[in-house]
C-alpha cells in the first residue's frame, strides 16, 4: 500500500513524536549536526510542523486547481 504524499492534520499530530521530529533533518535536506547542535527541541518541533503544514497547503491547492 503506497504512503499517502499528503498528510492530514491527524497525521502530523500523530507524527510529531520526539525520534521523529530529531530524525527530521533527512527529509528537510539538512545536515544532522546542524539539526541537533544548531537548533533546540522546540525550534525542531517548529520547524517541522511548518514543514508539514506547508505541504498541506500545497496538497490542498493542488487538489482546488485540478478541480
Amino acid at each position: 500500500m503506497a504512503k499517502d504524499p499528503i498528510p492530514s492534520r491527524v497525521q502530523i499530530k500523530t507524527a510529531l513524536t520526539v525520534n521523529r521530529v530529531n530524525n527530521y533533518w533527512r527529509t528537510l535536506n539538512m545536515a544532522e549536526e546542524t539539526w541537533m547542535k544548531n537548533f533546540t527541541l522546540a525550534q525542531r518541533y517548529e520547524a517541522v510542523i511548518t514543514d508539514l503544514l506547508n505541504k498541506l497547503a500545497q496538497a490542498e491547492e493542488t487538489l482546488k486547481d485540478g478541480k
